[in-house]
C-alpha cells in the first residue's frame, strides 16, 4: 500500500512566505524534497501540504517518518523539523493489560465514557461494561497486531458478574447474553467469528476464565481482534484482561551439552 505525508505548516515570523521546500523521510530511505509553490501563508496564518510523492508502508512495521522545511531567510531553525513514527502494526509478542488505568494507544471502545476501571471487585484494572436494559452492548476493538504465525494464539480472561453484590454474585447467562470474539485481516472491515462464550458453555463465577483462539488460519496476516458483549437481561458486569498473543514456535530446536564437574565433589 502506498501512503501520503502530509504536514501542517505554520508561519510564526512577520513576514508573508511561499515557493518554499519541504522534505520527508522515512527510516533511512531517500528524502523527498517538494515546493510548496504558489501556496501563500500570511504571518499568524498555517497550512497543510500534502505530498505528491508517497511511500511503500506494505511492511508490518513501525515507520519513522522526519518532515522539515527549507527557508532561506529562516532566524529560528529549532521548529523546523517534525519527527513521528507511523505504526502499521503493532509487533508480536503482545500483552495488554490494561495497568495504566486508562483506555491504551489503538484501543476503541465506541460510544462509552468510561472502559478501564479496576472497581467491583476486578482485583486489577480491566476493559469493563456495566451491561442493562439502557446498555445492551459493548464493543471494543485491539489495534493492529502481527503479523502472525501458525502457531501463535490469542488468550484473554474474562468474567461476568452481577453489578448487586460489587462483582462477588456471578451472573447466570440466558439466551442472548454473550461474548463474542472476532478477529479482522483488513483493518476492520469486515470480522471473523472465532470465539463465542454464551449460555451453552458459559459456568456461572466470580473469578475470571481463560479464552483460547488458534490463529493458524491467519498466519502471515497482521489482525485486530473485536470483543463484542450483549445484553439479554438482568444487571451485570463483563470484565476482560490480560489480552496476549503468544509465540510458540514450532521447533524450538534445543540444543543439549554434558558439562562435566569443575572440581571433585561437585555436580555435572
Amino acid at each position: 500500500e502506498m501512503d501520503s505525508v502530509m504536514v501542517t505548516i505554520a508561519n510564526f515570523g512577520t513576514v508573508t512566505q511561499m515557493g518554499f521546500d519541504v522534505s520527508y523521510q522515512v527510516n533511512d530511505e531517500d528524502v523527498v524534497t517538494e515546493n510548496i509553490g504558489g501556496i501563500v501563508i500570511e504571518p499568524g496564518a498555517q497550512t497543510t501540504y500534502t505530498f505528491n510523492q508517497t511511500f511503500n508502508s506494505t511492511a508490518l512495521q513501525t515507520y519513522q517518518i522526519r518532515a522539515f522545511l527549507t527557508l532561506n531567510s529562516d532566524e529560528f531553525l529549532v521548529n523546523n523539523t517534525s519527527d513521528f513514527d507511523f505504526i502499521t502494526a503493532t509487533p508480536l509478542p503482545y500483552l495488554e493489560s490494561f495497568e495504566t488505568g486508562s483506555l491504551p494507544s489503538g484501543w476503541a471502545t465506541p460510544g462509552e465514557l468510561f472502559s478501564v476501571t479496576d472497581g467491583h471487585n476486578a482485583g486489577s484494572f480491566v476493559l469493563f461494561d456495566n451491561l442493562w436494559e439502557s446498555d445492551d452492548l459493548f464493543v471494543a476493538t485491539s489495534p493492529v497486531l502481527g503479523p502472525v504465525t501458525a502457531t501463535d494464539s490469542v488468550t484473554f480472561n474474562y468474567r461476568f458478574v452481577n453489578f448487586d453484590g460489587a462483582g462477588l454474585i456471578p451472573k447466570n447467562l440466558i439466551a442472548g447474553d454473550s461474548l463474542n470474539t472476532y478477529v479482522s485481516v483488513d483493518c476492520g472491515e469486515t470480522y471473523d467469528l472465532v470465539l463465542s462464550v454464551n449460555s451453552s458453555n458459559h459456568t456461572p463465577t466470580n473469578t475470571f476464565r481463560t479464552g483460547v483462539i488458534q490463529l493458524a488460519d491467519y498466519a502471515g496476516e497482521a489482525i485486530k481482534i473485536r470483543f463484542e458483549a450483549t445484553w439479554a437481561e438482568g444487571d451485570y458486569y463483563v470484565d476482560i484482561d490480560n489480552i496476549r498473543i503468544v509465540q510458540c514456535p514450532a521447533n524450538f530446536d534445543l540444543q543439549t551439552a554434558f558439562v562435566n564437574e569443575t572440581a571433585n565433589g561437585e555436580a555435572n
